[in-house]
């Protein structure tokens, strides 16, 4: 009945490594529940800016709030901001965000 069980047997034998969250746990359920809904959120904004209902400013605006909001209670408003301003560069400069978002334009703007 020891720790290590060398003295028999302690119960069931963890099927997951020491720090991993097991697929069955509640933790792991709720949030992969939780990003397929922002999926099926980024998906519905993409869908918006195809079709041409919001521009492409508004769509990256909108991605970035959805990505920052998580932190929301953990950083202050001036980190907030930073932060904000930050991620909002990194999509202008990302090359496949850039292509994303162009290629959307350009659906919306075909008849």
């Amino acid at each position: 009945m020891g720790i290590d069980r060398i003295g028999g047997p302690s119960g069931p034998v963890p099927t997951t490594a020491p720090g991993e969250i097991s697929s069955t746990s509640p933790t792991a359920e709720s949030t992969a529940i939780e990003g397929a809904g922002r999926a099926a959120e980024g998906s519905d904004l993409l869908g918006k800016l195809e079709r041409g209902e919001i521009s492409k400013t508004e769509y990256l605006d909108q991605r970035v709030q959805e990505a920052v909001q998580p932190f929301a209670s953990a950083l202050g408003p001036e980190r907030m901001d930073f932060v904000r301003a930050t991620l909002r560069e990194r999509l202008n400069d990302d090359p496949v965000m850039v292509e994303l978002v162009r290629r959307a334009s350009v659906k919306a703007k075909e008849p």
